[in-house]
């Protein structure tokens, strides 16, 4: 996939459809906030090109975890998925500033999901958010063996034979 198309996929369309699940839940006003996010981001994009999601080099973070949840989601029949991302940056302190809509829109992402979210930072001590998501699959009891069925006979000794 091209640089181009990840971008627009990981960015301005998901913010789509996160606008889409807030008008179908009546927060308008929400909607129009990520809207014209992303008509910012987009317009940002035109004039400077996409942004990379991480600094360049960093890709291999994104394709790894892009595996991970992948081999969940096909091998592991999880009942839920727990993604944890640490950083030694700067942190800080309530909600972030103004304007930028990252965490907001995570949080939006996640409780649409059903999840939860948990974000702890300080300044100068770095950001820990913390995602928990149901995959939706109902626990089921362990597999056991069918009770009262016989062994198969074996070949030498099996009786009956003509």
């Amino acid at each position: 996939m091209s640089s181009l198309a990840a971008w627009l996929h990981d960015g301005p369309v998901q913010n789509l459809i996160v606008a889409d699940q807030e008008l179908a839940a009546g927060d308008v006003e929400r909607a129009r906030t990520i809207l014209r996010a992303t008509i910012a981001d987009l317009r940002g994009a035109l004039a400077d090109g996409p942004r990379e999601p991480v600094p360049a080099g960093d890709d291999v973070l994104l394709s790894v975890a892009r595996e991970l949840l992948t081999n969940v989601t096909r091998h592991a029949e999880a009942h839920r998925v727990v993604l944890e991302v640490t950083d030694d940056g700067r942190g800080f302190a309530g909600a972030p500033a103004a304007g930028h809509l990252g965490l907001a829109l995570v949080a939006e992402r996640v409780r649409s999901a059903g999840g939860q979210l948990r974000i702890d930072s300080a300044p100068g001590a770095g950001t820990r958010v913390r995602v928990v998501i149901p995959t939706g699959r109902a626990a089921s009891p362990p597999r056991r063996p069918p009770r009262g069925r016989r062994r198969p006979a074996s070949r030498t000794g099996a009786r009956g034979a003509s």
